[in-house]
């Protein structure tokens, strides 16, 4: 039973693409920005990035949500940026030593990265667009200087264009979810 990570830098549309992904399939569904602290969430307020160390908590707690889903046999969808490669082996594993670095078997048919890929042109106008959200524009380019794009020869990731309308990327997502998990339920 796969838990898909609906996954890229904040403006990509992950939250929109991830709630109609959960509708489209009927699964449970979780926002990441929901589990941020309200330290971490000041923080970006306040236009400053967020460190490792800042992320550590957090991205234990979605991998803890993760887990629970997957010992439960349920699928899910959960957004998250997971812009780095040991963040995703984080939320994969909760382990953040090299020692976790390979993929067995078990961890790609259990989770799916699904990387919403947009240019930094969009990102900066859709971020500036947002209103009532924590994130400012200005973060942007801090997330894109840490993005390390997941290669799917070597984790569990599609990778979608994004940088279309909506109901487009959401096509693409079901696509690649169903191309990827055959004769998975989908």
């Amino acid at each position: 039973m796969p838990v898909f990570i609906v996954m890229g830098p904040s403006g990509c549309g992950k939250t929109s693409i991830a709630a109609a992904m959960a509708s489209h399939f009927r699964l449970p569904y979780a926002e990441a920005d929901d589990f941020h602290s309200e330290a971490s969430q000041s923080k970006m307020r306040r236009g400053e990035p967020l460190t490792d160390a800042d992320r550590l908590p957090w991205l234990l707690e979605l991998h803890r949500r993760v887990a629970d889903w997957l010992a439960a046999g349920q699928d899910a969808v959960i957004t998250c940026s997971a812009l780095k490669r040991s963040y995703r082996r984080l939320l994969m594993t909760g382990r953040t030593d090299e020692a976790s670095a390979v993929s067995t078997d078990a961890d790609a048919s259990a989770v799916l990265f699904i990387h919403l890929a947009v240019p930094r042109e969009t990102l900066l106008a859709r971020v500036a667009a947002r209103r009532g959200h924590f994130f400012p524009a200005g973060l942007v380019e801090s997330q894109l200087a840490c993005l390390e794009p997941p290669d799917p020869a070597e984790e569990p990731a599609v990778l979608v264009d994004a940088d279309r309308p909506e109901p487009a990327v959401l096509q693409a997502v079901i696509g690649a979810v169903a191309q990827r998990l055959q004769p998975h339920r989908f």
